[in-house]
């Protein structure tokens, strides 16, 4: 959540920047807490994929954890899904400020 956050708020500092550098600057920074959030998901959808792939899950014995692997991985892929519309609004809000940064620089 963290680069969420730290996200929005360079965003919201860049729409009513003091000067065209401190704007662009705010801008860059959200930028790469977008970038880490995207490095975050796919480590953390890496590492469930690589738990998955290691357990045994094909006996009958095991199928209540593999009922529960699965619940889990439907659980997650929502979250990735919720995940990344955010990360597409959160991109348009940049493209919107940035082009309002440009408005006013010129």
């Amino acid at each position: 959540m963290d680069p969420i956050l730290d996200g929005i708020e360079n965003l919201e500092k860049a729409a009513d920047p003091k000067d065209f550098e401190m704007g662009r600057y705010y801008t860059k920074k959200a930028f790469g807490d977008i970038q880490n959030l995207i490095s975050q998901l796919d480590i953390y959808t890496q590492g469930f994929e690589q738990t998955i792939n290691t357990v045994d899950v094909s006996t009958d014995e095991d199928s209540s954890v593999e009922e529960a692997l699965l619940s889990e991985l439907a659980a997650i892929e929502s979250q990735k899904i919720k995940l990344a519309e955010r990360q597409a609004q959160l991109l348009e809000r940049q493209k919107a400020i940035e082009e309002e940064i440009n408005r006013r620089g010129s």
